[in-house]
């Protein structure tokens, strides 16, 4: 009985399985039913799809801020350490004067009549150094700005060279790189010898190292200008704003000369300095005996430990090599405006020169130009002919640079009297 039931059971699921596979049989073949994976060969084989190897994504460059002369100019007054002393220094001698004039109220105290003299005498003296030192101060303080402007501008300028040559010089290496491969190609050939093969990759060698040293300086360039700037990482932040200064020839007459050489002794900081001296070294001496009275009675009363150390003919002898040193001084810087006056003209003429060598071999570049289409000269004359214009530029635009500094100094008659 119970094998009965298991086997009618048994019978009883094996015709469910069978109906089933019927009819998902008969719905594949009627096209009614069919999966994902059939659908797609119904339609067509598969597409394969290529996986792609996996590559890093390139960091986006960081996007430099400008940087204007401007605004470099503003960041160098504002950070000058020099400009901050000179003008606490100023403060310091504006407070001894003020205390100075403070000190007048107790002369009625002094009853000597020589040792009121001697006091007065010395007051003069204090005075006229601490006003001639506070004046300079001041001047001092317009000089560091002015010159600050000067350096600032070197320093665009010579960034701006600096990145054009560095440009000029990958490119002279790439056209070197394709004189190389042409070399060797004539020396497998037998049409070249070794040694000119081997002076062309050592002249690559060079270059390549020339490109080094080029790069060392431009760091140099940015250092020295966040030196003055107080800004930190400026080659990696900021884009310089080329200062675009054009190039303008300066031609003086020798009746303008003359007067600017007389009237760089009223700004140039060096002799305004030597002026302070001879000024203070002249009252010393002017005011001599009475401050050797006021000393003397001052060591006799045991105010001061020894007797007076001054004397009549060395305090002459200081006011005399003063007044030598103070002429000597605005000799220099006379000599000085002439020589760089010199050498701005000397630099417009080789500017000139270079001009009409310049245009020269544009021409030369353009009828090259006209041939390399005729197939008359090959690629590689071309290109070398292209990098020598590019030399040529590049050495123009140094010597405008040189030039538009020299004549900031004229500009400028705080600075025209320097040496160079």
């Amino acid at each position: 009985m119970k094998n009965n039931l298991r086997n009618n059971f048994k019978n009883k699921r094996t015709g469910v399985k069978k109906i089933a596979s019927v009819s998902l049989a008969a719905l594949l073949c009627s096209g009614l039913y069919a999966p994902a994976m059939n659908q797609a060969y119904a339609a067509g084989p598969i597409p394969v799809t290529k996986v792609q190897p996996y590559a890093p994504k390139e960091e986006e460059p960081v996007a430099k801020l400008p940087l204007d002369y401007e605004t470099a100019i503003k960041k160098a007054v504002e950070y000058s350490i020099t400009t901050k002393m000179a003008e606490l220094q100023r403060e310091t001698v504006q407070d001894k004067i003020d205390d100075l004039f403070t000190s007048y109220d107790t002369l009625f105290l002094i009853k000597d009549p020589d040792m009121l003299t001697g006091t007065l005498a010395n007051m003069e003296i204090y005075n006229t150094t601490l006003t001639t030192t506070r004046e300079l101060l001041k001047r001092q303080k317009t000089v560091d700005s002015e010159s600050l402007k000067i350096t600032i501008a070197g320093l665009f300028n010579n960034i701006e060279q600096q990145l054009d040559t560095i440009e000029l010089t990958k490119k002279k290496i790439a056209q070197g790189d394709a004189n190389i491969r042409l070399k060797q190609k004539q020396y497998d050939l037998g049409m070249l010898s070794k040694n000119d093969l081997d002076l062309a990759i050592a002249g690559n060698k060079a270059l390549k190292n020339d490109l080094m040293l080029l790069e060392i300086k431009l760091d140099e360039l940015f250092a020295e200008l966040e030196k003055n700037t107080g800004i930190s990482k400026i080659e990696e932040k900021y884009e310089i704003v080329p200062l675009g200064m054009v190039y303008e020839t300066l031609e003086m007459e020798a009746e303008d000369i003359q007067r600017y050489k007389a009237n760089i002794e009223n700004f140039d900081i060096s002799i305004l300095a030597k002026k302070n001296e001879v000024e203070n070294k002249t009252t010393t001496f002017q005011n001599y005996p009475e401050i050797y009275n006021f000393q003397y009675l001052s060591y006799l009363a045991g105010n001061q430990p020894n007797p007076p150390s001054m004397d009549y003919k060395s305090t002459r002898d200081d006011k005399n090599v003063a007044e030598l040193d103070l002429s000597q001084t605005i000799k220099n810087a006379k000599l000085n405006v002439d020589k760089n006056y010199a050498n701005l003209q000397q630099l417009q003429q080789n500017i000139e020169i270079m001009k009409i060598e310049l245009e020269k071999l544009n021409y030369q570049l353009k009828t090259l130009q006209v041939q390399y289409d005729l197939g008359m000269v090959a690629k590689n004359m071309y290109d070398n002919t292209m990098i020598s214009k590019l030399e040529l530029e590049n050495k123009l635009s140094g010597l405008m640079v040189q030039q538009k500094q020299l004549k900031l100094l004229f500009e400028s008659p705080y600075f025209a009297g320097m040496g160079m």
